[in-house]
C-alpha cells in the first residue's frame, strides 16, 4: 500500500536508516512436508511458525523455508508465500529465492523428523547448511508423554539425523536421558 511505501521511504532516509548496521541473523523455520490440500504442513509446526512470524524481533529475521529440488539438486528456498498465508496476508507478490545462509543463522526443523528432512540429511543438504555457518536445531517429540517408545521407527531416524544436527531439543529430561542412551552421548 502507499502508506507502507511512504513509511519505508522515510525510514530509509532517516539518520538511523543510514547508519551501518550489523546484519540480522535468520531463524530459518522448516515447518515440514506439505501434506494438506492447502499446501501447509502439520498444524503443530504451523502454529509455531505463525507465533514466531507474529513476534517482533530486533536481531533475528524469521523466515519460513522449504526443501526444493531443481535440476537434480536439493536446496532450501524461502517459503514466503506460506508465511503470508499463515498470517492471512493477501495481495502481496512474494519472491521465494534460494536461502542465503550466513554464519550465525539457525535452521529449525519445526515439524521434527519428516521424510524431507531425512532426505536432506542423506543427500548432504543439511551438511551444506552447516558448512555455510547455520546451526541445525531438531525438536525431538516422543510418541507417548515423557519417553521415547522402544524399538520405534523414530530411533533409527534419530540415529541418522543426529550427526547432522547441532542441537536436539527434548520435551522432557526423561526424553533427553533416553536420547543420550540411544545415541551413546
Amino acid at each position: 500500500s502507499a502508506s507502507l511505501e511512504t513509511l519505508a521511504g522515510a525510514l530509509a532516509r532517516s539518520p538511523a536508516g543510514t547508519q551501518a548496521r550489523t546484519p540480522r541473523r535468520q531463524l530459518l523455520v522448516d515447518p515440514g512436508d506439505r501434506t494438506q490440500a492447502q499446501g501447509l504442513p502439520d498444524a503443530h509446526a504451523c502454529s509455531q511458525l505463525r507465533a514466531l512470524l507474529a513476534q517482533e524481533h530486533s536481531d533475528v529475521r524469521v523466515e519460513p523455508v522449504c526443501l526444493a529440488q531443481e535440476q537434480g539438486a536439493r536446496h532450501y528456498r524461502y517459503a514466503r508465500k506460506m508465511g503470508a498465508q499463515l498470517l492471512e496476508l493477501q495481495g502481496h507478490r512474494m519472491e521465494e529465492p534460494m536461502v542465503d545462509i550466513a554464519r550465525g543463522d539457525v535452521f529449525y526443523a519445526a515439524a521434527g523428523i519428516t521424510p524431507a528432512l531425512i532426505e536432506a540429511a542423506a543427500d548432504g543438504t543439511l551438511a551444506d547448511l552447516r558448512t555455510r555457518g547455520a546451526r541445525i536445531v531438531l525438536p525431538v517429540r516422543a510418541a507417548s508423554p515423557g519417553e521415547l517408545p522402544p524399538d520405534s521407527e523414530l530411533q533409527p531416524q534419530l540415529r541418522q539425523l543426529a550427526p547432522h544436527t547441532d542441537v536436539l531439543l527434548c520435551e522432557t529430561e526423561a526424553v533427553a536421558a533416553e536420547l543420550k542412551r540411544l545415541l551413546g552421548r
